[in-house]
């Protein structure tokens, strides 16, 4: 950054602050601690390089930039050349104001998120993307006004931390995302009682995406979902409790993902069927795709209580295609009532003919 900015003290926008890399001479670029004088920054500010800090102490006062809305804290370098005190220290003393709305932290090398973390009361988005040193997250089921949560490609990740308390345990949630966490093993309690955890619900949940998360084998509950639930590289005891009605569910008004309107399934080795029981409760259900499910060889029966079904994506499974495929096929009476089928991109009409459509393809959302 140019030398100077950090004069510009009326200055309101900066959507971008590139920390000088070290071959840089000093005496040309605005060092990160400048960032102290503008505190009337608002909308969105992305700092990158924050990996490049090694001869300075970052005190950045953002706590000092109360209508800033979007920080986003970007350290390019690869995580296996980062320096574990100095990303942890450049991160912990950029403590934004609690006004924030949105945080991102990309590739950060420490091994545990800031402490700050749990003054943010306000936050709506949070994205943490590339921290593979971290193995756990800190509570953030108690943040109210949290809608949007992706974890991504956290290799180390093992659990998010949460206080467990069912009263607000992520009550404005909307959409969560985790992608790419393979050692992630679930949502862990302060104490170890299953009972208290299978009591939890995301009170507000209307997007689900697992993937590439093999070792997660159980999550709260979500009774509201109702937009869509994508399931790729997960285990099958995942899929199979998430629509296993829990205590709590099977007492619950409305039943767990009776609104729920597209359903994806993909690339689960081990997955020998469609859990037949959670069926039922998919009365809202206008979408399902299936493919790259090896040993899954027939669908059940319950695809008939799936009345809302407008569309069925099958890939990848011969037996299914054989089963499905036509009037004659062993399973054609359990998806006869569905408009538009299509198995191994090709379209199945409901008399039976086969209608190649290229243009033909299932939104993945």
């Amino acid at each position: 950054m140019p030398r100077g900015l950090g004069q510009l003290t009326s200055l309101q926008t900066l959507s971008l602050f590139v920390v000088a890399k070290g071959h840089i001479s000093s005496k040309d670029v605005e060092k990160i601690n400048e960032l102290n004088k503008l505190k009337n920054l608002r909308g969105r500010l992305e700092i990158i390089n924050l990996g490049c800090v090694d001869n300075e102490i970052v005190n950045v006062n953002m706590k000092e930039k109360p209508v800033l809305q979007s920080l986003e804290l970007r350290c390019e370098e690869s995580w296996e050349d980062s320096n574990v005190d100095r990303d942890e220290m450049a991160f912990q003393n950029l403590q934004p104001h609690p006004n924030l709305k949105e945080l991102r932290v990309l590739g950060n090398g420490g091994r545990r998120f800031p402490s700050w973390f749990s003054s943010l009361t306000n936050l709506v988005y949070l994205c943490i993307r590339n921290c593979n040193r971290y193995q756990h997250l800190p509570p953030m089921d108690q943040i109210p006004s949290l809608q949007y949560l992706h974890i991504r490609e956290v290799d180390d990740l093992e659990y998010i931390e949460i206080e467990g308390q069912a009263t607000s345990f992520f009550p404005s949630l909307r959409v969560l995302v985790l992608y790419g966490c393979p050692k992630l093993k679930g949502l862990q309690k302060k104490k170890d009682d299953s009972t208290a955890l299978e009591l939890l619900q995301f009170p507000c949940l209307s997007y689900f995406v697992c993937r590439d998360c093999p070792n997660l084998n159980s999550i709260p509950q979500f009774p509201s979902l109702d937009h869509s639930l994508y399931l790729h590289c997960a285990s099958p005891q995942l899929v199979h409790q998430i629509f296993t009605p829990s205590i709590s569910s099977s007492s619950s008004i409305i039943p767990p993902l009776s609104k729920l309107k597209i359903l994806q399934i993909t690339d689960i080795e081990e997955l020998e069927s469609l859990p037949p029981d959670g069926l039922w409760n998919l009365t809202c259900l206008q979408r399902l795709t299936i493919q790259i499910c090896p040993a899954i060889k027939c669908l059940p029966q319950e695809m008939r209580s799936l009345t809302s079904l407008r569309e069925l994506n099958i890939n990848d499974r011969p037996q299914l295609k054989e089963r499905c495929g036509n009037r004659k096929g062993a399973d054609w009476a359990f998806i006869s009532h569905i408009p538009n089928i299509e198995v191994d991109d090709q379209r199945i009409q409901r008399e039976g003919r086969y209608l190649l459509d290229d243009e033909a393809s299932i939104n993945e959302g």
